[in-house]
């Protein structure tokens, strides 16, 4: 069936390309300015079968679906369907893909592969293989890393210009490379960078290989991107590892590498035809057009079968298939419609027309019957081209196409033409007889007329009964025909399927025209009534009423025949159509692959998902053909027994499918559960696997080991074991799930089920030998079919049922034995985490105790509470050492008996340290003295911090000089009153080292040592309050002298701005204009640090120098100056952008208008000189065509014109504005002062009435010109 549906679509591609009213076979796509990139990509695929067929059986799914990947489909399907009849268009894809800018060429790689990812997985599966990336060291440690991938690269070295072979491409690609020692690999199993070797491996084939040439390269030595053009030797036939391939697609790119050309070069899977398509242009090509070509780009080869590249490939057999079938279906309708004409044993009854009917059988035999025998030989021939494919299962025949069924046809058509030429000749034979009879008759008639001519008229005519008994005997074979043809009917069949049915409607056809024609034949026997003698005129009139009569019955009969015939055919056509639909599914589920072989299935989750939305449509469908149904029944139709024979086998099949659905439902929970729960125990192992190599290599410790670092350890145990504890949980889920895991593997007929295996059916199936209900327990006998099953029921009834109608009941041993190994391992992990953790606490309580023990043995002299928390301490840890030491393999016997020695020494030097305490009382009153000695020399501190305080913050408003005087002289006497103080903070400082460094501390010691810092610290703040003072009096006078000279730079400054009178009119004074600013800007930045010093200086207010009003005076006259010098910056920075603007729009002002002028002059100098020519008949038609273009050449620079209008109207803005800033400026500074400017927009004016002025002149000096000669030439 699946055969048989590839080849009606292919017979139905191929009559609509041959059907298009465009007179082309392909059409072409449009491109939208530089997509012919995009144009020959989707011609590819479009042009590949497979992609094809799923673009076009496409349907969203809304419930699990990508919408960008929907919409690019649902676009391509658009696309796809309407290159079948004009050329296509590709803005729905553009933007399905994002592409924003249709003029700017893309790579057609980098769109190939984008193309294929947007589709999804599904549809692109034909274009996608697997690889593998394997690097290998020296020690055979390898590592493999997969990938997928679309396209192949193959590398060309820059400069190459030669031929460039791609099957040694390919070579170069697979090969083994070794790689540099700058590029050597880490090897975890070796631990360090070894030498590396690697090459890539296809791990899964696939079905269309795309290879790309890289011409594109970046040369280091141009520093540019170059393309190369070096021709390339394209093999029709690659071998890559035993697998076929076969070119049929080769994307070309003209141009370079900053642009260029896309087109493609196809072969068609139809016609096996090559044709070129660029853009909207389909042309017819060859292979010979790419050989050693310098464009090809992109090369698409198709897989073919087997290991032997040399054999047909699939789509050439499908050609053989669909030739073979075309054929077989002409000879099939041919011998049905023969056979059911010669098993009508319809004969004519006129001996002429049996004569005809006899000599068109021996024509028949004679021309079409050798004709049709030939062909029939001729389709065993082409059979056997792709008769290896078909065993295979590669290509499959539809149902009644085999020779074999031919041969069977035939065998059928020759024995009914034997059994027809029989009866034909007996009816030849009886017709001829009557025919000699009644001619023999007639002939005896009329001699006897003409004999007895002379008899008297009041004679009574002779008698001919022999005539009368031919007659009659004729009258009643026609009534005979009529009453045998009403048995027939009353008699006939209906037909129990679609084919039947079609014979019979066509039989009645035939039998409806003959009773349409037989009409001639009663109207004849009226006519010959007259022949009759008187006595036998009665009876055969008798006859001639009834043959009236039965023959409007059969009239009647064979219209309502003819009518019910018709009823039941498009209700049998439009029920074969629903089952033919059903069936295809059922066979199409019942030979899905439910065997662990088959782990995908999320993509059969998909499958089914488009089943039901197809049964949802379907339904629709089915329910009006099964109300048509029941309607016919309801009105008495005779073929009862049919249609319900119809409707029962239409839902019969919809409740089968429904069965299988529900089957299609438990084996995808089933499955789905069987794949986790095996990825979750192979999932569940590697975690164990790595926790225990974790274990092994992170849980290595000795003695040497810190206590930190076995803290650490320790905590990261009961981590793990706490995590071992839930995952201890998770591996009894697995238990439990492993008793509800179906067994898959004995549904692959490579496991022969062994002993008695039992089943358990999922659905309810019914068939002759056996019933079966959803549920029921059956033993499997025979799996050697991966689709049908020898069953045998709990009676005792065997048969043979699809297999996905029964699954494998749990318990799965391997599922069961995985899961119980997964709990021997976790407890064989958790043991080893219990030594580890013991080992671990005894080791740390150890480190403890040893810890404590040399902090004990360094003291000397310890209170008595902290020496009793010590204790405490170490013999707590003691303890816990001595009870998980005792099965640790780190300490033995001795050691253990040398850390209880260790122990009891502790406790001794306990009593040694309590009589060293009296010893530290004796410092005590050392250290108090020396406190009491830095503390008054703090007090003498503070005296002077204060002092300085004050000073800084006492205002200087009247004789400010003689304060600073003063200042300063006071300041140098604190200063050497200072350094005294620290002199003596040194001697004590000395004094109370020795106490300080004592080993038997007194409490009173860090007391000292905090008294000293505060000291040492106070004397360091009044140091920094002498700088700050020296610094205030600095200060001051430089604000005493300062101000005056800034004030005189600031105005010498505004001054220079201000003196400016006229706006710059030409680039000359521009220039000047502009170096004039510059210099200015330039003199202006020695003088700013005088403005800073002077700010810096009044900030001494914040400290109190002056008083509040003399210090707001201050910080007022500073903030005037910075505001002076920032509108200084501010105005020489705009006076340079507009002058720099006003530069550009006069330069493009005056280029223009001087352009203009100068042409204007020429212009009116041509003009004149044409004038100045005399005026004759010859030159006449010379003059004006000189005159007619320079007036279009006057009129063409009319926009020229007003653009120069518009860029002078520009600049005279521009120095308008410019003026009105200058005049701004000015009055900011003398606001009382009347200022001018004065204006240069005044010239640019008058050149542009002198431009318009003179353009106008040449304008209508032209015109009148041509005027004028016109008038005289007419």
């Amino acid at each position: 069936m699946e055969g048989f549906n590839s080849y009606s679509g292919i017979q139905e591609r191929t009559a609509s390309v041959r059907g298009r009213p465009t007179g082309k076979r392909y059409n072409g796509l449009k491109n939208q300015g530089a997509t012919c990139y995009l144009n020959s990509i989707l011609q590819c695929l479009y042009m590949t079968e497979d992609f094809r067929r799923e673009v076009e059986n496409f349907r969203p799914d809304p419930q699990n679906s990508d919408e960008k990947c929907t919409d690019l489909m649902l676009e391509l399907q658009k696309l796809f369907n309407k290159i079948k009849e004009v050329d296509g268009t590709t803005e729905g894809i553009t933007r399905s893909l994002c592409i924003h800018n249709v003029y700017e060429q893309q790579d057609a790689v980098e769109y190939y592969q984008k193309t294929l990812k947007a589709t999804g997985p599904r549809v692109s599966k034909v274009f996608e293989g697997k690889m593998s990336n394997k690097t290998k060291c020296p020690n055979n440690h390898i590592f493999q890393e997969n990938c997928h991938f679309f396209t192949i690269p193959l590398a060309v070295e820059a400069g190459h210009s030669e031929v460039f072979n791609v099957e040694n491409g390919l070579q170069t690609f697979f090969k083994l490379l070794k790689l540099d020692e700058d590029d050597w690999l880490y090897c975890k199993q070796c631990g360090q960078k070894t030498e590396t070797e690697t090459w890539n491996e296809i791990e899964e084939f696939p079905t269309i290989l795309t290879l790309y040439l890289k011409r594109f390269y970046f040369d280091y030595n141009q520093m540019r991107l170059v393309k190369n053009h070096c021709p390339m030797d394209i093999p029709e036939k690659l071998q890559i590892s035993n697998i076929g391939y076969e070119l049929y697609a080769v994307i070309n790119h003209f141009g370079g590498e900053s642009g260029g050309h896309y087109n493609a070069v196809i072969k068609s899977f139809e016609n096996n035809k090559w044709y070129c398509f660029d853009d909207s242009f389909v042309t017819k090509d060859s292979v010979d057009s790419f050989h050693h070509s310098q464009l090809a780009y992109m090369l698409m080869y198709r897989k073919v079968n087997g290991s032997h590249p040399d054999e047909k490939s699939t789509n050439e057999l499908q050609l053989h298939c669909q030739e073979y079938c075309n054929l077989v279906t002409m000879l099939l309708q041919w011998i049905r419609h023969y056979v059911s004409v010669f098993e009508e044993s319809k004969f004519p009854t006129s001996y002429k027309e049996i004569e005809t009917l006899c000599h068109e059988f021996l024509e028949f035999k004679k021309t079409q019957l050798p004709s049709k025998e030939a062909d029939t030989n001729h389709s065993k021939h082409i059979y056997k081209a792709f008769e290896g494919a078909v065993r295979a299962g590669q290509i499959t025949v539809p149902p009644g196409y085999n020779p074999i069924d031919v041969e069977e046809e035939w065998r059928q058509l020759h024995e009914a033409i034997i059994k027809w030429e029989r009866l034909v000749r007996n009816e030849f034979k009886r017709v001829y007889c009557f025919h000699e009879h009644l001619v023999n008759s007639r002939n005896e008639y009329n001699l006897h007329a003409m004999s007895d001519i002379t008899v008297s008229v009041n004679r009574v005519p002779l008698t001919h009964p022999e005539l009368d008994e031919v007659m009659l005997y004729y009258i009643q074979d026609l009534l005979a025909w009529v009453e045998k043809n009403q048995r027939r009917i009353h008699n006939s069949e209906w037909g129990a399927d679609l084919p039947s049915i079609e014979s019979h409607m066509g039989s009645h056809h035939r039998l409806h025209e003959s009773i349409k024609d037989f009409k001639s034949n009663i109207e004849r026997a009226w006519a010959d009534e007259n022949h009759l003698s008187p006595a036998s005129k009665q009876a055969y009139r008798d006859y001639l009423i009834k043959l009236d009569l039965q023959y409007n019955e059969l009239l009647s009969f064979s219209v309502d025949q003819l009518h019910n015939l018709n009823m039941l055919y498009a209700f049998a056509v439009a029920c074969t159509e629903e089952l033919k639909w059903l069936c295809e599914r059922k066979e199409e589920e019942l030979k899905y692959d439910w065997s662990d072989n088959n782990t995908n299935m999320t993509a059969k989750k998909d499958n089914y998902s488009g089943l039901e939305w197809d049964l949802e449509q379907r339904k629709i469908s089915m329910n009006t053909v099964l109300a048509t149904g029941d309607k016919l029944l309801k009105e008495g139709h005779p073929a009862q027994s049919t249609i319900e024979a119809l409707i029962a086998a239409l839902q019969s099949q919809w409740n089968w499918l429904q069965q299988l659905c529900c089957c299609i439902q438990t084996h995808i929970k089933e499955n789905t559960g069987y794949f986790q729960f095996f990825a979750d125990v192979k999932e569940a192992e590697e975690k164990m696997k790595k926790i225990q190599e974790t274990m092994k290599k992170k849980y290595r410790f000795d003695r040497s080991t810190t206590v930190t670092h076995l803290e650490h350890l320790l905590k990261d145990a009961e981590e793990e074991m706490e995590q071992l504890i839930v995952f201890k949980t998770h591996l009894s889920s697995l238990n439990r799930r492993a008793k509800d895991i179906v067994q898959l593997k004995p549904r692959n007929p490579a496991n022969p089920a062994k002993d008695k295996l039992l089943i358990q059916a999922v659905c309810d199936c019914k068939q002759r030998e056996i019933t079966v209900h959803r549920g029921d327990k059956c033993e499997l006998l025979n799996n050697s079919q991966p689709f049908k099953w020898k069953v045998k029921s709990l009676n005792g009834s065997k048969a043979t049922v699809p297999s996905i109608c029964f699954i494998i009941p749990p318990p799965n041993k391997e599922a069961v034995e995985s899961s119980s190994g997964l709990a021997a391992s976790l407890q064989e992990l958790i043991i080893l985490s219990k030594e580890l953790h013991m080992d671990m606490t005894s080791l740390l309580y150890w480190q403890y105790f040893m810890r404590d023990m040399q902090r004990i043995n360094s003291w000397n002299r310890i209170m008595t509470q902290e020496y009793h928390e010590a204790m405490k301490s170490l013999k707590r840890h003691y303890h816990i050492f001595m009870s998980n030491s005792q099965d640790s393999e780190f300490f033995g016997a001795d050691e253990l008996e040398q850390a209880e020695s260790t122990y009891n020494n502790a406790a001794q030097d306990y009593k040694n340290l309590l009589q060293s305490k009296e010893q530290g009382e004796q410092d005590e009153s050392m250290c108090k003295s020396y406190i009491t000695q830095i503390k008054d020399i703090r007090l003498r501190l503070e005296s002077y911090e204060s002092h300085m305080v004050s000073c800084i913050r006492q205002p200087v408003d009247k004789e400010p000089l003689k304060a600073c005087t003063q200042g300063t002289t006071e300041q140098k006497k604190v200063r050497t009153e200072l350094k005294g103080i620290k002199k003596e903070i040194d001697a004590v400082v000395k004094q109370s080292e020795a106490a300080l460094a004592s080993s038997q501390r007194s409490p009173w010691a860090p007391i000292l040592s905090s008294e000293i810092d505060i000291t040492l610290k106070k004397m360091e703040h009044v140091y920094r309050l002498s700088s700050d003072y020296r610094d205030k009096v600095k200060s001051v006078d430089l604000e005493i002298h300062s101000p005056q000279g800034t004030e005189d730079v600031l105005r010498k400054y505004e001054n220079q701005l201000c003196d400016v009178h006229k706006v710059p009119a030409n680039e000359k004074e521009l220039e000047t204009n502009q170096a004039q600013l510059k210099e200015l800007c330039c003199e202006a930045k020695p003088d700013k640090p005088v403005e800073a010093n002077l700010r810096d200086a009044t900030v001494v207010n914040m400290f109190g120098v002056h008083s509040n009003s003399k210090g707001d005076h201050y910080m007022s006259f500073v903030a005037s100056l910075k505001e002076g010098w920032q509108a200084i910056d501010g105005q020489v920075e705009l006076r340079l952008q507009e002058v720099d603007l006003l530069g550009k729009q006069l330069q493009a002002y005056t280029q223009r208008y001087d352009r203009l002028i100068q042409w204007i002059a020429d212009a009116k100098q041509r003009q004149e000189k044409i004038q100045a020519k005399p005026i004759s008949d010859k030159v006449l038609k010379e003059l004006l065509a000189q005159g007619k273009k320079l007036l279009e050449e006057i009129k063409k620079n009319e926009d020229k014109v007003k653009e120069c209008e518009n860029h002078a109207i520009a600049c005279m803005n521009t120095l308008k504005d410019h003026e009105h800033q200058l005049v701004k400026y000015k009055a900011s500074l003398e606001p009382f002062t009347s200022i001018k400017v004065e204006s240069s927009s005044d010239s640019i004016i008058q050149e542009i009435v002198t431009l318009n002025a003179c353009y106008s002149e040449v304008l209508t000096l032209a015109s009148q010109y041509i005027k004028c000669n016109t008038a005289i030439q007419s």
